[in-house]
């Protein structure tokens, strides 16, 4: 796995952090992570694909690598859309499946709303296309910005405990959940605090009108035992024409976590068609 690409002192400085690899012509697959997370969290799916496949893992400002990042106020979304377009512009690519997790996949739909040149298809795992109205975006973007607040002042292990217990996360045991807060406490409070407010569920447009416009093969990924995204995937499938739905079972929220090599051959098979 290649590393490469800091933000500062490397001679190829991107404007995000992210390991890649990038040989030949293939149309690289670009994976996006979701709160909380970083590049690493797709390396049990890099293992499985091919040695030909080409691939760049992105960190989101405040996660990983690029955790210095600060978002500017009121664009979130978009400061990150360009964000990912200058570093793709940056290493020469012109095309890629963009794949997103969670917020990753929230951010990718709004990428490939901002930069549809870029897309040759889009993949979306327990993803939110956005709320419709302004009662429930209000809603939301106070409840995220409580846990702002907590990510902002309160201790990172005691405010993970409490994230890995809200019901999104239901799946998980309890030796799984001591597990991702393990792994999350590299990250910095103020700097997941910043992200979060920044691209709140309550701070998106709702962006199946752009799914509706986009061209490219959109595959949605999602778990059965993930009830509200299940329904989210079933109502999504049903306005967007262009949109593939794809099952897991024995799997929660995050698919890619529990069920890599799956996840890896069900990716494989998408994108070479």
């Amino acid at each position: 796995m290649s590393s490469k690409a800091t933000l500062i002192g490397n001679p190829i400085p991107l404007s995000l952090h992210c390991h890649y690899h990038l040989e030949g012509n293939g149309t690289p697959w670009v994976f996006i992570h979701g709160l909380l997370g970083n590049r690493h969290d797709w390396q049990h799916v890099l293992r499985s694909l091919p040695p030909e496949c080409n691939w760049l893992c992105l960190d989101l400002p405040g996660h990983g690598g690029s955790d210095k990042l600060t978002l500017t106020e009121g664009k979130g979304f978009t400061h990150t859309a360009d964000l990912i377009a200058s570093c793709l512009n940056q290493l020469g690519i012109t095309q890629c499946h963009l794949i997103g997790y969670s917020l990753g996949g929230r951010i990718a739909m709004f990428f490939a709303k901002q930069y549809p040149q870029y897309i040759a298809s889009l993949v979306l795992e327990s993803a939110h296309p956005g709320l419709v109205s302004e009662a429930e975006k209000a809603a939301r973007l106070s409840h995220d910005q409580a846990w702002a607040q907590r990510f902002s002042h309160q201790p990172l292990h005691q405010v993970l405990t409490s994230w890995y217990q809200q019901a999104v996360f239901r799946d998980l045991t309890q030796q799984q959940q001591n597990r991702l807060c393990q792994l999350r406490q590299s990250n910095q409070g103020s700097a997941i605090a910043n992200m979060l407010d920044a691209t709140s569920l309550g701070r998106q447009p709702n962006l199946t009108p752009s799914l509706q416009a986009t061209p490219a093969p959109i595959h949605y990924l999602v778990a059965d035992s993930d009830t509200k995204f299940s329904t989210i995937a079933r109502q999504l499938a049903q306005q967007v024409p262009n949109l593939k739905l794809h099952r897991f079972t024995e799997a929660g929220h995050n698919i890619h976590w529990a069920k890599p090599l799956e996840y890896s051959q069900i990716l494989q098979q998408l994108l070479s068609k």
